[in-house]
Order: C-alpha cells, then structure tokens, then sequence
C-alpha cells in the first residue's frame, strides 16, 4: 500500500494544527539509547509525525529486556538496538529520515550527532553518566534545549533544560566527582520528591556497584508520553514549558503528581541533606552484597575506583610513577614505574616513596568510603630498597562512617598556586588541620609566627634562585611544562600551564624562559633572585606554614610520611583551606647532603645551600636525624578549578 503521512497523522490534528503537524514533520530530534524509554521515545514521536531523527545505541536486544523495551521479542535478541527501532519507526512512516549511530555517543561523534538537530531528548541508560554529561553539555554549548525523563518505579520524573537557562552541570553539579557520587546526584537531583521509594518491595536488586536496578514497563511508557508532550511544547513554542530547576514528578501506583523546585539544583540545602540521607542508604544497603560481589575485580567497577582513587595522588611535577598490578578478587600490588620516577629531586627515590604513601592513604579513604578495609604491607628486596607494596581490600561495615564529604575532599585536592588571602586562622583550625597526627617517626609542625615565617622564606627563596640557575633542573621543568590543551589531553601527564600561577601571559613568559642559553644570560643581570622572589611573596602571604619532619630514612617510613603528607592536604581541604607544597629547599638539602658528586652545584648555588642547610638545622625538630620530609604553605583563597589531570586507570594496570 501507498503511504500518505496526512492521512496517517490526520488523528493528530485537532490538539495539533495543521501548520503545526507540518513543524514536527520538519523536525529533527535527537534520541541517545534505544532501550526502556529511548525506544519507546521514538515510536512515541514517530506517531506524533515527527520526521526526522538521529539515534543512537552500541547495545544488542537481550531476554533481560523483555519487561519494558519496545524493541525486545523473541525475534530481536541479539540484533543491534538502534537498527531494530529505525525498522519499526519507518514502520509507522516509511517517510522517516533517520541517522543510526551504532557505535554509541562518545567525543569523537557528539557533534556530528546533535548537528542540525533542533531538540536533544535523553534516552541513555541511567548509569552512562559519562555519555549523559558530554551530550548535555554539549547542547548547552550549542543552545539546543534537552529533555530527560526518568523511569522511577511505576512514574517518571521529568527535567527540561532550555537555552539560556540553568544547564544540567548547574542543576545536578557532578563536576569534580566519581561516578559513584555522580550517580547519587543524578537520582536525587531527578528525582527530589522521591515518590518511587516507598513502594520498593526489595532493596536487594538495587546495586549502584554493579549498576543494576529494577525497572516497569509502566514508567518507561509513561516517559514516553511526558516527554513527548514536552517536545511537542517545546517544538511548537506552544504551552509553558516548566524548566531547571523546576520539574515534574507523576507517580501512578501513589495517585501522586508533584512540581519540584530546588533553586541552585543540587546546590540547594534541602538537596544537599538529601543527597547524604541517600548515601547513607544505598552505602548502608551495598554492605549486604557479597565479598565476591563487592570485590571481584572481574567486574572492575570496584577496584577500578579504588585505582581511581589511588592515581589522584601528587607526585613530583605530575609524573605519575605507578603501576598495579591486580592479584585476585581483593588483592592488588603497587610498585614503581622507573621510567617516571626520574627527577633530580628524587633522591634515593625518596619523593617518589612520598607519592606511593599518598595512593595508599587515597585507596585507604576510597576504600571506606566504598564500605571497605584496606591493609596494606611494604615488601622490600633484600638489600632494603622497596620492591612493591601489597593492598588487600575486605567489607566491612563502619557503624560510625566517615563525613561523607571527606571522600570528595581527597578528590577534589590539588595544588593551590594562587596568593592567597591576608587571612590569619584561629589556632582551633591549626588544631584541627594536624589531627591526622604525627607519628612515632614523623612530626607536623606549624610555623605561624612572622619571625618563623620569615626565616621560612629565606630558605625558600635560595631554593629557587638554584632552581631557576641549575641547568638540569631548568630543562627537567621545562620538558614537563604543557603549554596547551590539546597537549596537556594528550599526555595527561605533568605541569598544565594554567595551573602553574603564574598569571596571565604565563604561557609566553615560560616560552621565553625555556631556553638555557637564554637563561643563562638572564643569570648575568640576576634575573633567578627576581623570579624566586614570586614564590616568596607566595610564602609570606599565607597564613602559615607546615612543615613534615621524618626521623628514620627507610623506605617504609617515607611511605608512611607520604600517607601523613596526603591526610593532612587532604583534611586541609576539607576545612576549607588551599595548600602549596614548597619542598624544593628541603629536597636540595638533601641532594647535596647525600650526593657524592658535589660539583653538580656551582659555587654560587654552594652559598644558597649554606643558608638552606643553616635555616632547616634551626628548625630541626630532632638535631640528630630528623629530615625535612615536606613543607607546605596554608591559606585561605579562591579555590583551583578542577584538578592536574591524570593518565586512565588502564594505562597504570599491569599483567602478570
């Protein structure tokens, strides 16, 4: 038979005008995932006339989808998602233009995927948070306004974000966070009213670890026919359309309909208690899975975020030098990767000892937060050097768990370069910043006074007249300098530019420093004293400085310092403060105490040293042993936006 599209859409006018009909026939609409409402988004607009898509979906039909896919029948299993919707889509309108992209939505084709698209309606799964974030902040970028609609229980919760107005990052703010985290903001921030939750008949079959949940074929067909009507106002200009941060909540087993509102999104204090409330809940229910469910790297969700966690450490200029190695179902191994641990500050691997002590106190943190023990044991080579660190991780149930935002604080730690604010802290938040304690073979000290300060200063200062004036120093900065982008993506290691502190035209100012010929002639006028002299000025305008001391020069308890080092930035940014590591004169003190070649320093970098070594002898907490392990300068200031950035977890893991 012949198709007539008036004819097969003639039911429509009425609510639609036939000028209008002809707009839907006009549109495009893009529709990422043909699954539970993705498909049934689709078939929905198809029949509402809309003539033109682009879909998307790497997935194949499984028996799993029966209860709630449009697209899932004995005939379908194992064909690919998207074809199988484009079919029954051209069913409806064998006129329909439609553009599959069957290998799913990622940065290399999201552009091409919401080209020439006038509406963006989310239909991906709800746990690709990754994919859901890039396509919706992409049409923010774009100026198409995008539609979500979730199936919660036997209803659907429904959030418009229109150009112009408050955008998806704004109202569910998951920058900055795992995607644990982000999962729970995007349930919470959906959903505030929480209508589903109080008919769940078996919390069991929740499991934010391995990203299940249950599902009705119910909620996905009354997705369809919400969203639809917001496409079909939005399309036609017809109608209020209720936007972020207002929503729409229709619970059919409760008779309930509710607008939602949260000013700020999940910034909003009400949201903010609801998000921990949540945490608690589904945090509290994970115990109740299996030590081989929890923990089975096969599935490497939870080792890959304990991992994930891990690789957030700082280590020397941002290089990284890690690798993992997973044993079995709760056991993984960390050693060192030689060809990043190369610096002329790490003597005796020392630094690079420090950064293995922060990965561990990372995994430790991520490993709570996860409802779980972490132990870990060094293992040294016969002749004392570290071979490798093991991590065994067990579940464990805290009844008094750790503030939930102390996990994001570790997270959203990094180095603070900026000057900071004329701001002097109460002794009580001194106090309170040292609580991770020193031990019997380390000790934390502040130094707050301006007479401390100073003297601090002056050490620092000399550190980097050296480091601006020592050639192996100069090129060894300047090669993991990243003065682009695209470059700093590339790599994902070492020191992005941006991040450096050193102000606008940072970029032209360090190129023209990079030349050691230059440089050199730039030491003939003193230019090394003016360029220390900003880190300095750095150091004087905080509130203070912490110094780590250390008292035995062993690996194991340069990895125990690392894990001090760390809880203490770590606990810095949970109070609020911004924290700059200062360790260079610490660690040219002990390159030249330990060198054997003493003519790597010149004589002027030998008078620099001599006040180095007389500064750090004054504050010496031990005279006999204790070393300079770290010194930080502490402040309040605008925080850093995001952190250094960080090669994927699959670059660090190795096989056996």
């Amino acid at each position: 038979m012949s198709f007539d599209y008036e004819e097969a859409f003639s039911r429509n006018i009425g609510w639609v005008t036939n000028r209008e009909q002809q707009i839907l026939k006009n549109s495009t609409v893009a529709i990422a995932g043909m699954g539970g409402v993705g498909g049934a988004h689709l078939l929905t607009l198809a029949r509402m006339g809309v003539g033109n898509f682009h879909i998307s979906d790497f997935d194949i039909f499984e028996v799993a989808n029966f209860n709630r896919q449009a697209g899932a029948f004995i005939s379908t299993v194992n064909k690919p998602k998207s074809e199988t919707l484009a079919k029954m889509a051209k069913d409806i309108n064998p006129e329909l233009n439609i553009t599959i992209f069957e290998k799913g939505i990622d940065e290399d084709n999201v552009d091409q995927f919401l080209n020439g698209v006038d509406l963006y309606l989310d239909g991906l799964d709800f746990f690709a948070v990754s994919a859901r974030r890039l396509v919706f902040n992409k049409c923010t970028q774009a100026k198409i306004p995008a539609v979500t609609a979730a199936p919660l229980g036997m209803g659907s919760a429904v959030l418009n974000f229109l150009p112009g107005k408050m955008t998806f990052e704004e109202y569910f703010c998951m920058e900055g966070h795992d995607e644990f985290e982000q999962l729970l903001r995007f349930l919470v921030g959906l959903s505030p009213a929480m209508l589903q939750r109080s008919y769940l008949a078996d919390k069991s079959t929740v499991d934010f670890i391995k990203h299940k949940g249950p599902s009705t074929p119910m909620a996905c067909d009354i997705c369809a026919g919400i969203a639809a009507t917001q496409v079909l106002k939005i399309l036609l200009d017809r109608g209020k359309v209720i936007y972020a941060p207002k929503g729409l909540h229709f619970d059919a087993f409760n008779n309930k309909y509710v607008k939602t509102w949260r000013p700020g999104g999940n910034k909003n204090p009400i949201q903010k208690v609801a998000i921990y409330i949540a945490r608690k809940i589904i945090l509290h229910d994970s115990n109740k899975i299996s030590t081989k469910e929890f923990t089975n790297p096969s599935n490497s969700a939870f080792i890959h975020k304990i991992i994930e966690a891990g690789i957030r450490a700082p280590s020397g200029d941002n290089c990284q030098p890690w690798k993992f190695l997973v044993i079995n179902d709760n056991e993984l191994e960390i050693s060192i990767d030689n060809k990043n641990a190369k610096s002329f500050f790490d003597v005796n691997h020392a630094a690079t000892y420090i950064s293995i002590g922060a990965v561990i106190k990372n995994m430790e943190i991520a490993a709570r937060h996860y409802l779980s023990q972490l132990n870990y044991k060094i293992i040294n080579a016969t002749s004392g050097e570290f071979t490798k660190a093991t991590i065994t991780l067990t579940p464990h149930f805290y009844k008094h768990p750790p503030l939930p935002d102390f996990y994001q604080s570790m997270r959203a730690r990094t180095v603070n370069r900026r000057p900071y604010l004329p701001h002097k802290l109460p002794d009580s938040t001194w106090k309170e910043l040292i609580e991770v304690g020193s031990s019997n073979t380390s000790e934390i000290v502040i130094y707050k006074n301006k007479n401390e300060i100073k003297k601090w200063v002056k050490a620092i200062k000399s550190a980097d007249i050296i480091r601006w004036s020592h050639p192996e120093i100069h090129n060894e900065l300047f090669d993991k300098i990243r003065y682009s982008q695209k470059q700093a993506e590339e790599l994902r290691t070492g020191l992005e530019i941006d991040r450096l502190g050193a102000g606008p035209g940072a970029k032209y100012i360090m190129k023209f420093l990079s030349s050691w010929s230059r440089m050199q002639n730039l030491n003939k006028i003193k230019a090394p004293h003016m360029l220390a002299e900003q880190t300095a000025f750095l150091a004087r305008a905080s509130s203070g400085l912490v110094g780590v001391w250390i008292n035995e020069d062993s690996p194991e308890q340069w990895i125990e310092t690392g894990r001090i080092i760390e809880s203490l930035w770590v606990n810095a940014k949970h109070l609020g403060l911004e924290i700059q590591p200062l360790p260079v004169a610490a660690y040219l003190e002990r390159k030249h105490q330990l060198s054997s070649n003493k003519d790597i320093f010149t004589e002027s970098h030998q008078t620099q040293l001599t006040v180095i070594k007389e500064i750090i002898n004054e504050f010496r907490p031990n005279p006999d042993s204790a070393t300079c392990a770290m010194l930080f300068r502490v402040g309040k200031g605008i925080p850093m936006k995001g952190t250094a950035i960080r090669q994927s977890v699959d670059k660090f893991i190795t096989s056996l």
